[in-house]
């Protein structure tokens, strides 16, 4: 969690019910201290190395099949390639689907 969230986390915890609490952990930025907890949760194979874990994040996880960007206008240069920036302004949505090639893969 950012710097500041166990602040803010101090001042609406007292608004949550008891249940919820028992599902919320705040560690921090410390990664000592969360990484072991995501191992007891994630299979380190699984995990990227960023979070502890052993995955390298590439991109043979994620094969793009298909396009339809109706919104888009044709200014995109590097639209060919398998990444396009689309910024997307408050309140508006974007739905993006994607085919994924391997059971219990992971989108970063």
């Amino acid at each position: 969690a950012p710097k500041i969230f166990p602040w803010l986390y101090a001042v609406v915890k007292p608004t949550f019910h008891i249940r919820s609490l028992e599902q919320i952990h705040v560690y921090g930025t410390n990664g000592d201290k969360w990484k072991p907890v995501l191992l007891k949760l994630i299979d380190k194979d699984q995990l990227p190395e960023a979070y502890g874990g052993t995955r390298k994040v590439t991109n043979e996880f994620l094969e793009i099949t298909s396009r339809d960007f109706e919104d888009f206008d044709e200014t995109f240069e590097d639209f060919e390639t398998d990444m396009c920036i689309y910024t997307v302004e408050a309140g508006e949505k974007f739905q993006v689907a994607l085919d994924v090639r391997f059971p219990n893969s992971v989108i970063q």
